[in-house]
């Protein structure tokens, strides 16, 4: 769990927000805490989108259910969907295609 906790700290501190996300999904498949000094990432620019938010839309664009992002993520089928109605508002969406195609440019896929 500390090798874990190390990658989570040196991809956080490179930025790559997805890659955070993805290393604290397997920490809490290992029963650890990854919440608990979390570092910080550099700050998020008006309009864009979080840090869950991104991985919840990539895990859209790449053809997953709101139900298996759910169990991917460990969170519940309802925050899957405040996720992306919320990014669907901040980055000036409307559906699913939309947001995968906007998740392909950015690379997410």
């Amino acid at each position: 769990a500390s090798r874990l906790a190390e990658a989570r700290e040196l991809a956080g501190e490179a930025g790559a927000v997805v890659e955070v996300n993805r290393i604290e999904s397997g920490m809490r498949m290992l029963g650890a805490r990854p919440r608990a000094g979390r570092p910080k990432g550099p700050k998020r620019p008006e309009g864009s989108l979080s840090a869950r938010e991104e991985e919840v839309v990539a895990l859209v664009a790449a053809g997953a259910s709101n139900a298996e992002v759910a169990a991917r993520l460990f969170i519940s089928e309802r925050t899957v969907q405040d996720h992306i109605a919320n990014a669907q508002r901040r980055l000036g969406l409307s559906g699913r295609a939309a947001l995968a195609a906007w998740a392909a440019k950015q690379g997410l896929v």
